[in-house]
């Protein structure tokens, strides 16, 4: 497993890049564990030596990157469903498997989350359920298709109002993103916290994917510049 984080203002670099290939989680600023962590190992990687495995089982597991209050933030992440058998119909029946938060504060609706990123699998296709949460509470919306495979989504968010909010699923073309809105009232926004892993799933999930799990891998932000990162579905 690869974590990366770069924080790029124009092309100053503020701090340098650095890369985690061992086969460990000790790299990030928490892990939340339980009876079921999240471990890195050699089962599935996705990009160097080893990958994040989640299992699929009630309650939080994660692993966080902590930082300043970045009001221009990117973010690129690799994800494999690894043919997980989640429920295709019906409620309760998906997994948060990243989001962007303001942990010191920045929302009066009861939540943290300015981006969100949910696993759900369609009769036939993986969906990647994405949001970003405008200042009045606002959910700005989009599903995009996954392969059965090693995934790579990318994102952008620009606070302030007019706020920018970009997608890139399986996409290495800056100038083509598969979602885009650069209208967004994002005042006051900010990411302080970035969490990768499951932080949190639907009540039906455990009716068909008890003791399988899903990878994630090569987890990179940074201020500005496109990230680009790529895996082969």
């Amino acid at each position: 497993m690869k974590k990366i984080t770069i924080l790029l203002a124009f092309l100053t670099l503020v701090a340098s890049p650095t890369v985690w290939a061992q086969c460990s989680t000790s790299a990030w600023d928490d892990i939340k564990g339980g009876t079921d962590p999240v471990v890195a190992n050699t089962n599935n990687p996705l990009s160097g030596a080893c990958s994040l495995e989640v299992p699929v089982t009630t309650g939080k597991r994660h692993v966080e990157d902590q930082m300043s209050q970045e009001t221009s933030f990117r973010a690129s992440f690799q994800i494999d469903p690894n043919s997980i058998d989640i429920p295709t119909a019906g409620s309760g029946r998906k997994i948060k498997v990243h989001n962007a938060q303001c942990a010191g504060g920045c929302s009066a609706y009861n939540s943290v989350d300015w981006f969100q990123a949910k696993l759900r699998k369609n009769p036939g296709v993986y969906k990647l359920g994405i949001w970003a949460r405008e200042a009045d509470g606002n959910k700005l919306n989009v599903s995009l298709d996954l392969v059965d495979g090693c995934n790579t989504v990318e994102y952008q968010l620009i606070a302030g109002n007019p706020g920018t909010f970009r997608v890139w699923v399986n996409n290495s073309v800056e100038g083509s993103p598969d979602f885009e809105v650069t209208n967004a009232d994002f005042t006051g926004r900010y990411t302080d916290r970035a969490r990768i892993g499951r932080m949190g799933q639907g009540v039906n999930i455990n009716a068909n994917a008890t003791g399988e799990a899903f990878y994630l891998d090569t987890f990179e932000s940074r201020r500005q510049t496109f990230i680009g990162n790529t895996c082969s579905p």
